[in-house]
């Protein structure tokens, strides 16, 4: 079944208001896949969420390492926000399960496992409110 595509992700898209999404880049579509519940109902290229937590399963990471071929186990949980809330954005957030074992900020690798907001246009990751272990 082929799921919907749509520039930007949006409240009204998502099929349980309230509760969170999980999202992450599909090397296969080149979209960033939107999922609830376990179940993909959307691909876009930006999203704005809220109330972000990073979440990298280990398990699934070492079995990227193991085989060398990627698999979803990292995405970002939050809550979708409606419109494009690029100001205040502070830092750029990635994640490569070949150099690291968390998703991190792009200035400068301290490690991110939270953040107030993040906002996914492309390829791009900005977020603020950033928390990580380190901190």
């Amino acid at each position: 079944m082929l799921k919907e595509f749509k520039e930007r992700c949006d409240v009204a898209d998502v099929p349980q208001r309230g509760k969170p999404v999980e999202v992450y880049f599909n090397l296969h579509t080149h979209k960033w896949s939107i999922r609830q519940a376990g179940r993909v109902f959307l691909h876009c290229d930006a999203i704005s969420l809220d109330e972000c937590k990073m979440v990298v399963r280990p398990a699934g990471r070492a079995k990227v390492l193991r085989e060398g071929r990627k698999n979803v186990h990292a995405f970002i949980r939050g809550f979708v926000r409606s419109g494009h809330c690029g100001h205040g954005m502070v830092a750029g957030i990635r994640y490569n399960p070949y150099q690291m074992d968390t998703f991190q900020r792009s200035d400068s690798g301290v490690p991110v496992d939270s953040a107030c907001r993040v906002e996914i246009d492309g390829g791009s990751v900005l977020g603020s409110g950033l928390r990580g272990g380190a901190e």
